[in-house]
């Protein structure tokens, strides 16, 4: 699936404050599970969902790979597209994001990546734990998203 073929957002987040103008940015976002654990990575006393932007000339895929493996190091493999969600973002040293988060259902592998941001650290939550210290909540939906998904996968559907 290619920038270009970009689902619409299926719900939105955040407060679009009308004093604010947004700037559009298109992300990729991995929903791992492991050991009945979410993986989860922590910026500055932040927690997200693992992803981030889609550089200009990347598909989405290219830029979930590199995201998750930059912010985890850990190689990765998607599974597949779960859903696409708006949130809106006001940072205090820049300008204010629409940000439109793809996510998808990934693998966390094991093979260390040397490439690791030095400013996110992996942690792995069990999900209500996760739920509560998300700080998007275009991420606590996703992971709503991905829980249905796997249950659906479990009962064969």
């Amino acid at each position: 699936m290619s920038v270009e073929e970009t689902p619409d957002p299926v719900a939105s987040f955040g407060d679009r404050r009308a004093d604010k103008v947004y700037r559009r940015r298109p992300g990729a976002y991995g929903v791992a599970f492991a050991g009945g654990l979410v993986a989860t990575v922590e910026s500055n006393g932040a927690y997200a969902l693992p992803g981030g932007g889609i550089d200009f000339g990347e598909t989405m895929e290219m830029a979930l790979l590199r995201e998750v493996r930059e912010e985890t190091g850990l190689s990765v493999v998607a599974h597949g597209y779960l859903v696409t969600a708006t949130q809106f973002h006001t940072n205090r040293r820049t300008d204010s994001l629409e940000k439109i988060c793809h996510y998808f259902l990934v693998q966390l592998g094991d093979e260390p990546d040397p490439t690791v941001d030095p400013e996110h650290a992996l942690v792995w939550q069990d999900v209500p734990a996760a739920m509560d210290t998300l700080a998007n909540g275009a991420d606590r939906f996703a992971l709503q998203v991905a829980q249905r998904a796997l249950a659906q996968i479990r009962a064969g559907g």
